[in-house]
């Protein structure tokens, strides 16, 4: 019962999202060039090493590969990457930022097993007019403050915000 009720829970979460969001992680894979882009990697590696930096930001103009590099990141870095969301111009939806937010949610409840019970509790009390601002500190600000999270880097990574 208890089991049931934590699953319906997360489904309002997950918002049929994280299967759209799994083939286009495989899709922009599936792209990848080995011996290409090398220095991301390096870049990435050297990112994750940095306590103090919390954000690491890949942009170039369109067509220039950095759908395709978050996705080989996303592979590369699989231990570090914890939830990964792709704006996608052609699904209006998936640039919504409350919907972001929950995807993104919904993939940590998948991997991080203190988060779970944590997101689940959250979901419970999530209304439908919660803006953006509140669904993040509801989701990221606040169950990453906890001792759970100390010490613990987690990767959430986003694709095409100008979509």
């Amino acid at each position: 019962e208890e089991i049931a009720k934590e699953e319906r829970l997360l489904d309002t979460l997950k918002q049929s999202f994280h299967n759209a969001q799994t083939r286009e992680l495989k899709r922009q894979q599936g792209f990848f060039l080995e011996d290409t882009r090398g220095f991301v990697d390096e870049k990435f590696r050297a990112w994750l090493d940095d306590a103090k930096s919390r954000v690491f930001w890949l942009c170039a103009g369109p067509g220039m590969g950095k759908s395709v590099a978050m996705a080989h990141l996303c592979k590369q870095f699989k231990e570090h990457v914890l939830a990964v969301h792709f704006c996608q111009h052609n699904i209006v939806e998936t640039g919504r930022t409350k919907r972001i937010l929950l995807s993104l949610a919904y993939q940590l409840a998948q991997k991080l097993t203190w988060y779970r019970a944590k997101a689940c509790a959250i979901a419970a009390k999530v209304k439908s007019d919660d803006s953006a601002d509140m669904t993040w500190a509801m989701f990221f600000t606040e169950p990453f403050r906890t001792e759970e999270a100390k010490g613990q880097k987690v990767v959430l990574m986003i694709d095409a915000l100008d979509e």
